[in-house]
Protein backbone atom coordinates (compact mmCIF):
# COMPACT_ATOMS: atom_id res chain seq x y z
CA UNK A 1 0.00 0.00 0.00
CA UNK A 2 2.72 2.48 0.99
CA UNK A 3 4.63 1.63 -2.19
CA UNK A 4 1.74 2.96 -4.26
CA UNK A 5 3.05 6.41 -5.24
CA UNK A 6 -0.23 7.69 -6.66
CA UNK A 7 -2.17 6.72 -3.53
CA UNK A 8 0.46 8.43 -1.36
CA UNK A 9 0.36 11.58 -3.52
CA UNK A 10 -3.43 11.65 -3.31
CA UNK A 11 -3.26 11.15 0.46
CA UNK A 12 -0.62 13.89 0.83
CA UNK A 13 -2.61 16.31 -1.32
CA UNK A 14 -5.87 15.61 0.48
CA UNK A 15 -4.28 15.98 3.93
CA UNK A 16 -2.48 19.22 3.05
CA UNK A 17 -5.63 20.68 1.47
CA UNK A 18 -7.80 19.77 4.46
CA UNK A 19 -5.31 21.24 6.91
CA UNK A 20 -5.08 24.41 4.83
CA UNK A 21 -8.89 24.68 4.76
CA UNK A 22 -9.20 24.48 8.54
CA UNK A 23 -6.26 26.78 9.34
CA UNK A 24 -7.42 29.55 7.01
CA UNK A 25 -11.02 29.33 8.27
CA UNK A 26 -9.80 29.56 11.88
CA UNK A 27 -7.81 32.68 10.91
CA UNK A 28 -10.69 34.26 8.96
CA UNK A 29 -13.21 33.65 11.77
CA UNK A 30 -10.76 35.26 14.19
CA UNK A 31 -10.27 38.23 11.85
CA UNK A 32 -14.00 38.73 11.32
CA UNK A 33 -14.83 38.47 15.01
CA UNK A 34 -11.97 40.76 16.07
CA UNK A 35 -12.90 43.32 13.42
CA UNK A 36 -16.65 43.39 14.05
CA UNK A 37 -17.01 42.00 17.57
CA UNK A 38 -20.08 40.21 16.19
CA UNK A 39 -20.76 36.47 16.34
CA UNK A 40 -23.48 37.08 13.73
CA UNK A 41 -20.96 38.03 11.06
CA UNK A 42 -18.74 35.09 12.02
CA UNK A 43 -21.74 32.75 11.66
CA UNK A 44 -22.06 33.77 8.01
CA UNK A 45 -18.84 31.91 7.21
CA UNK A 46 -20.18 28.32 7.60
CA UNK A 47 -23.43 29.41 5.91
CA UNK A 48 -21.76 30.70 2.72
CA UNK A 49 -19.42 27.69 2.69
CA UNK A 50 -22.39 25.29 2.75
CA UNK A 51 -24.18 27.21 -0.01
CA UNK A 52 -21.04 27.20 -2.18
CA UNK A 53 -20.47 23.45 -1.72
CA UNK A 54 -24.07 22.81 -2.74
CA UNK A 55 -23.78 25.00 -5.85
CA UNK A 56 -20.56 23.28 -6.93
CA UNK A 57 -22.10 19.85 -6.53
CA UNK A 58 -24.85 20.77 -8.96
CA UNK A 59 -22.48 21.79 -11.78
CA UNK A 60 -19.68 19.26 -11.17
CA UNK A 61 -20.99 16.75 -13.80
CA UNK A 62 -21.19 19.56 -16.38
CA UNK A 63 -17.58 20.59 -15.73
CA UNK A 64 -16.35 16.97 -15.73
CA UNK A 65 -17.85 16.55 -19.19
CA UNK A 66 -15.45 19.25 -20.41
CA UNK A 67 -12.36 18.89 -18.21
CA UNK A 68 -10.45 15.70 -17.32
CA UNK A 69 -10.75 14.69 -13.66
CA UNK A 70 -6.99 15.01 -12.98
CA UNK A 71 -6.81 18.42 -14.63
CA UNK A 72 -9.91 19.65 -12.78
CA UNK A 73 -8.54 18.57 -9.39
CA UNK A 74 -5.18 20.25 -10.10
CA UNK A 75 -6.73 23.45 -11.46
CA UNK A 76 -9.14 23.86 -8.54
CA UNK A 77 -6.31 23.46 -6.03
CA UNK A 78 -3.98 25.88 -7.85
CA UNK A 79 -6.77 28.48 -8.13
CA UNK A 80 -7.55 28.03 -4.42
CA UNK A 81 -3.87 28.73 -3.74
CA UNK A 82 -3.99 31.92 -5.82
CA UNK A 83 -7.22 33.11 -4.18
CA UNK A 84 -5.90 32.50 -0.67
CA UNK A 85 -2.69 34.34 -1.59
CA UNK A 86 -4.87 37.29 -2.58
CA UNK A 87 -6.66 37.07 0.77
CA UNK A 88 -3.29 37.15 2.54
CA UNK A 89 -2.21 40.21 0.54
CA UNK A 90 -5.48 42.02 1.31
CA UNK A 91 -5.13 41.24 5.03
CA UNK A 92 -1.52 42.45 5.33
CA UNK A 93 -2.21 45.57 3.26
CA UNK A 94 -5.45 46.71 4.91
CA UNK A 95 -5.17 45.17 8.42
CA UNK A 96 -8.99 45.58 8.70
CA UNK A 97 -10.30 44.00 5.48
CA UNK A 98 -13.92 44.31 4.41
CA UNK A 99 -16.04 41.48 5.78
CA UNK A 100 -17.92 41.21 2.51
CA UNK A 101 -14.68 40.95 0.51
CA UNK A 102 -13.53 38.11 2.78
CA UNK A 103 -16.90 36.37 2.39
CA UNK A 104 -16.62 36.70 -1.39
CA UNK A 105 -13.24 34.93 -1.35
CA UNK A 106 -14.59 32.26 1.01
CA UNK A 107 -17.48 31.64 -1.39
CA UNK A 108 -15.05 31.19 -4.29
CA UNK A 109 -12.68 28.90 -2.37
CA UNK A 110 -15.56 26.79 -1.00
CA UNK A 111 -17.07 26.57 -4.49
CA UNK A 112 -13.79 25.09 -5.75
CA UNK A 113 -13.78 22.72 -2.76
CA UNK A 114 -17.20 21.54 -3.91
CA UNK A 115 -15.53 20.20 -7.04
CA UNK A 116 -12.48 18.79 -5.29
CA UNK A 117 -14.19 16.82 -2.51
CA UNK A 118 -16.10 14.28 -4.66
CA UNK A 119 -13.14 14.04 -7.05
CA UNK A 120 -10.75 13.04 -4.26
CA UNK A 121 -13.20 10.45 -2.94
CA UNK A 122 -13.68 8.92 -6.38
CA UNK A 123 -9.95 8.65 -7.14
CA UNK A 124 -8.92 6.16 -4.45
CA UNK A 125 -10.47 3.19 -6.36
CA UNK A 126 -8.69 4.41 -9.51
CA UNK A 127 -5.25 4.02 -7.96
CA UNK A 128 -5.80 1.12 -5.54
CA UNK A 129 -6.44 -2.55 -6.34
CA UNK A 130 -9.88 -3.80 -5.27
CA UNK A 131 -8.43 -6.21 -2.72
CA UNK A 132 -6.65 -3.32 -0.97
CA UNK A 133 -9.58 -0.89 -1.16
CA UNK A 134 -10.79 -1.52 2.41
CA UNK A 135 -7.30 -0.91 3.79
CA UNK A 136 -6.85 2.20 1.63
CA UNK A 137 -10.14 3.69 2.88
CA UNK A 138 -9.27 2.84 6.48
CA UNK A 139 -5.87 4.56 6.21
CA UNK A 140 -7.42 7.63 4.57
CA UNK A 141 -10.13 7.82 7.25
CA UNK A 142 -7.61 7.41 10.09
CA UNK A 143 -5.40 10.20 8.77
CA UNK A 144 -8.40 12.43 8.12
CA UNK A 145 -9.75 12.01 11.66
CA UNK A 146 -6.34 12.62 13.25
CA UNK A 147 -5.96 15.76 11.15
CA UNK A 148 -9.48 16.91 12.06
CA UNK A 149 -8.65 16.74 15.76
CA UNK A 150 -5.12 18.11 15.52
CA UNK A 151 -5.82 20.90 13.03
CA UNK A 152 -8.52 22.66 15.05
CA UNK A 153 -6.38 22.53 18.19
CA UNK A 154 -3.20 23.54 16.33
CA UNK A 155 -5.08 26.25 14.43
CA UNK A 156 -6.22 27.87 17.66
CA UNK A 157 -2.70 27.61 19.10
CA UNK A 158 -1.16 29.13 15.96
CA UNK A 159 -3.33 32.21 16.44
CA UNK A 160 -1.77 32.65 19.89
CA UNK A 161 1.79 32.39 18.55
CA UNK A 162 1.32 33.96 15.11
CA UNK A 163 -0.88 36.64 13.63
CA UNK A 164 -3.94 35.72 11.56
CA UNK A 165 -2.17 36.81 8.38
CA UNK A 166 0.73 34.41 9.09
CA UNK A 167 -1.70 31.56 9.69
CA UNK A 168 -3.26 32.35 6.31
CA UNK A 169 0.22 32.35 4.73
CA UNK A 170 0.84 28.92 6.29
CA UNK A 171 -2.40 27.74 4.68
CA UNK A 172 -1.20 29.10 1.33
CA UNK A 173 1.91 26.91 1.64
CA UNK A 174 -0.23 23.86 2.45
CA UNK A 175 -2.45 24.59 -0.56
CA UNK A 176 0.69 24.78 -2.71
CA UNK A 177 1.86 21.37 -1.46
CA UNK A 178 -1.58 19.90 -2.23
CA UNK A 179 -1.65 21.37 -5.73
CA UNK A 180 1.84 19.99 -6.46
CA UNK A 181 0.88 16.51 -5.19
CA UNK A 182 -2.25 16.49 -7.37
CA UNK A 183 -0.25 17.69 -10.39
CA UNK A 184 1.99 14.60 -10.27
CA UNK A 185 -0.86 12.07 -10.03
CA UNK A 186 -0.95 9.59 -12.90
CA UNK A 187 -3.65 10.42 -15.44
CA UNK A 188 -6.83 8.40 -15.04
CA UNK A 189 -8.31 6.91 -18.20
CA UNK A 190 -11.86 8.18 -18.58
CA UNK A 191 -14.30 7.34 -21.36
CA UNK A 192 -16.51 10.31 -22.26
CA UNK A 193 -19.92 9.96 -23.88
CA UNK A 194 -20.22 12.42 -26.75
CA UNK A 195 -23.21 14.55 -27.82
CA UNK A 196 -25.00 14.57 -24.48
CA UNK A 197 -27.50 17.31 -23.79
CA UNK A 198 -26.82 19.92 -21.13
CA UNK A 199 -29.70 18.56 -19.06
CA UNK A 200 -28.32 15.02 -19.18
CA UNK A 201 -24.86 16.18 -18.17
CA UNK A 202 -26.16 18.08 -15.12
CA UNK A 203 -28.60 15.37 -14.01
CA UNK A 204 -26.60 12.26 -14.90
CA UNK A 205 -25.47 11.57 -11.32
CA UNK A 206 -29.02 11.93 -10.00
CA UNK A 207 -30.36 9.70 -12.77
CA UNK A 208 -27.85 6.97 -11.92
CA UNK A 209 -28.90 7.14 -8.26
CA UNK A 210 -32.65 7.13 -8.82
CA UNK A 211 -32.59 4.47 -11.55
CA UNK A 212 -30.60 2.02 -9.41
CA UNK A 213 -32.20 0.29 -6.44
CA UNK A 214 -28.76 -0.21 -4.92
CA UNK A 215 -27.70 3.43 -5.32
CA UNK A 216 -31.02 4.59 -3.84
CA UNK A 217 -30.29 2.42 -0.81
CA UNK A 218 -26.90 4.10 -0.37
CA UNK A 219 -28.62 7.48 -0.68
CA UNK A 220 -31.26 6.72 1.97
CA UNK A 221 -28.56 5.51 4.35
CA UNK A 222 -26.62 8.72 3.71
CA UNK A 223 -29.68 10.90 4.34
CA UNK A 224 -30.65 9.21 7.61
CA UNK A 225 -27.04 9.35 8.77
CA UNK A 226 -26.92 13.07 7.98
CA UNK A 227 -30.05 13.58 10.08
CA UNK A 228 -28.53 11.53 12.90
CA UNK A 229 -25.20 13.40 12.80
CA UNK A 230 -26.88 16.80 13.11
CA UNK A 231 -27.16 16.32 16.90
CA UNK A 232 -23.37 16.46 17.22
CA UNK A 233 -23.06 20.09 16.09
CA UNK A 234 -21.38 22.38 18.59
CA UNK A 235 -24.45 24.27 19.77
CA UNK A 236 -26.42 21.12 20.68
CA UNK A 237 -23.49 19.46 22.43
CA UNK A 238 -22.73 22.58 24.40
CA UNK A 239 -26.33 22.77 25.68
CA UNK A 240 -26.19 19.05 26.56
CA UNK A 241 -22.97 19.53 28.53
CA UNK A 242 -24.37 22.49 30.45
CA UNK A 243 -27.96 21.35 31.05
CA UNK A 244 -27.79 17.55 31.20
CA UNK A 245 -24.29 16.80 32.47
CA UNK A 246 -23.99 20.01 34.49
CA UNK A 247 -20.35 20.32 33.47
CA UNK A 248 -18.17 23.16 32.18
CA UNK A 249 -17.73 23.79 28.47
CA UNK A 250 -14.39 21.92 28.66
CA UNK A 251 -16.45 18.72 28.56
CA UNK A 252 -17.50 19.61 25.03
CA UNK A 253 -13.86 19.04 24.08
CA UNK A 254 -13.65 15.80 26.09
CA UNK A 255 -16.74 14.38 24.39
CA UNK A 256 -15.43 15.28 20.93
CA UNK A 257 -12.04 13.80 21.77
CA UNK A 258 -13.67 10.53 22.92
CA UNK A 259 -15.72 10.38 19.70
CA UNK A 260 -12.68 10.87 17.46
CA UNK A 261 -10.60 8.48 19.57
CA UNK A 262 -13.19 5.77 18.88
CA UNK A 263 -13.12 6.52 15.15
CA UNK A 264 -9.33 6.54 14.95
CA UNK A 265 -8.85 3.45 17.11
CA UNK A 266 -11.25 1.26 15.14
CA UNK A 267 -9.91 2.58 11.81
CA UNK A 268 -6.42 1.46 12.80
CA UNK A 269 -7.74 -1.99 13.73
CA UNK A 270 -9.54 -2.20 10.39
CA UNK A 271 -6.27 -1.46 8.61
CA UNK A 272 -4.67 -4.39 10.44
CA UNK A 273 -7.60 -6.80 10.00
CA UNK A 274 -9.06 -5.61 6.68
CA UNK A 275 -9.33 -9.15 5.25
CA UNK A 276 -11.25 -10.30 8.34
CA UNK A 277 -13.62 -7.33 8.03
CA UNK A 278 -14.29 -8.01 4.34
CA UNK A 279 -15.14 -11.64 5.08
CA UNK A 280 -17.64 -10.60 7.78
CA UNK A 281 -18.94 -7.37 6.27
CA UNK A 282 -22.59 -7.97 7.14
CA UNK A 283 -21.85 -8.59 10.82
CA UNK A 284 -19.45 -5.64 11.02
CA UNK A 285 -21.79 -3.16 9.31
CA UNK A 286 -24.93 -4.17 11.21
CA UNK A 287 -22.98 -4.40 14.48
CA UNK A 288 -21.60 -0.90 13.90
CA UNK A 289 -25.07 0.52 13.17
CA UNK A 290 -26.59 -1.08 16.28
CA UNK A 291 -23.64 0.01 18.42
CA UNK A 292 -23.97 3.63 17.22
CA UNK A 293 -27.73 3.66 17.82
CA UNK A 294 -27.48 2.10 21.28
CA UNK A 295 -24.61 4.33 22.42
CA UNK A 296 -26.42 7.45 21.13
CA UNK A 297 -29.60 6.50 23.01
CA UNK A 298 -27.71 5.95 26.28
CA UNK A 299 -25.79 9.20 25.68
CA UNK A 300 -29.08 11.10 25.59
CA UNK A 301 -30.47 9.25 28.61
CA UNK A 302 -27.52 9.54 30.99
CA UNK A 303 -26.56 12.54 33.10
CA UNK A 304 -23.25 11.01 34.22
CA UNK A 305 -20.23 12.54 32.52
CA UNK A 306 -18.08 9.39 32.48
CA UNK A 307 -20.87 7.32 30.88
CA UNK A 308 -21.36 10.07 28.28
CA UNK A 309 -17.65 9.89 27.40
CA UNK A 310 -17.79 6.10 27.00
CA UNK A 311 -20.91 6.38 24.86
CA UNK A 312 -19.30 9.04 22.68
CA UNK A 313 -16.31 6.72 22.18
CA UNK A 314 -18.56 3.86 21.03
CA UNK A 315 -20.58 6.12 18.74
CA UNK A 316 -17.28 6.84 16.99
CA UNK A 317 -16.41 3.14 16.88
CA UNK A 318 -19.81 2.18 15.46
CA UNK A 319 -19.68 4.97 12.89
CA UNK A 320 -16.44 3.66 11.36
CA UNK A 321 -17.41 -0.01 11.63
CA UNK A 322 -20.39 0.81 9.46
CA UNK A 323 -19.03 3.65 7.35
CA UNK A 324 -15.74 2.27 5.97
CA UNK A 325 -17.14 -1.08 4.70
CA UNK A 326 -20.16 0.65 3.14
CA UNK A 327 -17.92 3.23 1.44
CA UNK A 328 -15.73 0.42 0.11
CA UNK A 329 -18.80 -1.49 -1.12
CA UNK A 330 -20.10 1.65 -2.83
CA UNK A 331 -16.77 2.11 -4.63
CA UNK A 332 -16.78 -1.53 -5.76
CA UNK A 333 -20.32 -1.66 -7.15
CA UNK A 334 -20.25 1.78 -8.83
CA UNK A 335 -18.50 1.85 -12.22
CA UNK A 336 -15.26 3.82 -11.87
CA UNK A 337 -16.16 6.22 -14.67
CA UNK A 338 -19.35 7.17 -12.77
CA UNK A 339 -17.87 7.56 -9.29
CA UNK A 340 -17.08 11.28 -9.50
CA UNK A 341 -20.50 12.37 -10.75
CA UNK A 342 -22.36 10.07 -8.34
CA UNK A 343 -20.30 11.34 -5.40
CA UNK A 344 -21.08 14.90 -6.55
CA UNK A 345 -24.81 14.10 -6.64
CA UNK A 346 -24.62 12.61 -3.15
CA UNK A 347 -22.87 15.75 -1.85
CA UNK A 348 -25.49 17.96 -3.51
CA UNK A 349 -28.36 16.11 -1.81
CA UNK A 350 -26.58 15.59 1.50
CA UNK A 351 -25.58 19.22 2.09
CA UNK A 352 -29.08 20.80 2.32
CA UNK A 353 -30.47 17.80 4.21
CA UNK A 354 -27.79 18.22 6.87
CA UNK A 355 -28.52 21.95 7.06
CA UNK A 356 -32.25 21.34 7.50
CA UNK A 357 -31.55 18.62 10.06
CA UNK A 358 -29.55 21.03 12.22
CA UNK A 359 -32.56 23.38 12.24
CA UNK A 360 -34.91 20.49 13.13
CA UNK A 361 -32.80 19.24 16.02
CA UNK A 362 -32.39 22.81 17.24
CA UNK A 363 -36.20 23.20 17.26
CA UNK A 364 -36.69 19.82 19.01
CA UNK A 365 -34.07 20.76 21.58
CA UNK A 366 -35.95 23.98 22.37
CA UNK A 367 -39.38 22.34 22.48
CA UNK A 368 -38.69 18.93 24.06
CA UNK A 369 -35.32 19.25 25.77
CA UNK A 370 -31.83 18.54 24.50
CA UNK A 371 -31.91 14.84 25.43
CA UNK A 372 -34.79 14.27 23.00
CA UNK A 373 -32.61 15.02 19.98
CA UNK A 374 -30.27 12.15 20.84
CA UNK A 375 -33.26 9.80 20.96
CA UNK A 376 -34.19 11.16 17.53
CA UNK A 377 -30.63 10.47 16.36
CA UNK A 378 -30.72 6.91 17.75
CA UNK A 379 -34.00 6.27 15.90
CA UNK A 380 -32.43 7.47 12.64
CA UNK A 381 -29.47 5.13 13.20
CA UNK A 382 -31.84 2.19 13.76
CA UNK A 383 -33.39 3.00 10.38
CA UNK A 384 -29.83 3.03 8.96
CA UNK A 385 -29.36 -0.47 10.40
CA UNK A 386 -32.50 -1.72 8.65
CA UNK A 387 -31.52 -0.04 5.38
CA UNK A 388 -27.97 -1.44 5.63
CA UNK A 389 -29.29 -4.97 6.05
CA UNK A 390 -31.44 -4.51 2.95
CA UNK A 391 -28.55 -2.98 0.99
CA UNK A 392 -26.16 -5.81 1.84
CA UNK A 393 -28.79 -8.31 0.74
CA UNK A 394 -29.36 -6.78 -2.69
CA UNK A 395 -25.71 -5.84 -3.28
CA UNK A 396 -24.31 -9.36 -3.31
CA UNK A 397 -25.33 -10.08 -6.88
CA UNK A 398 -24.28 -6.64 -8.13
CA UNK A 399 -20.84 -6.89 -6.50
CA UNK A 400 -20.34 -10.37 -7.97
CA UNK A 401 -21.20 -9.14 -11.47
CA UNK A 402 -18.88 -6.10 -11.12
CA UNK A 403 -16.00 -8.27 -9.89
CA UNK A 404 -16.36 -10.67 -12.81
CA UNK A 405 -16.08 -7.92 -15.44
Amino acid sequence: MFKNKNYLRLLLGQTAANLGDIFYIVAIISLVYNTTGSAFYASWIPFVMTFSLFAAGVVTPLVLAKIHINLLLTITQFVKTILLTMVWLIVIMTHHPSIFVLLLFIICISFLDGFANPLKQSMIPQYVAELELMKANSIAESIDQVMQIASWMIGGSLLLWLSAENVILFSVCLYGIAATAFFFLAKIQVEKEENRSLFKQVTEGFQIIFQSKLQRSFLWIDLFESAASAVWVSAILLVYVKEVLGQSSAWWGFINAAFFAGMIGISLLMIRFDAWVQQRMKVVVLGGAILSAGATFIFGYTSVGLIALVCSFFVGVGSQLKGIPLQTLFQKVTPKEQLAIVYAAFHTIYTPVFGISTLVVGFLSEQMGVSSVFFFSAACLLVVCILSKRLLRISHGVETRCSSK
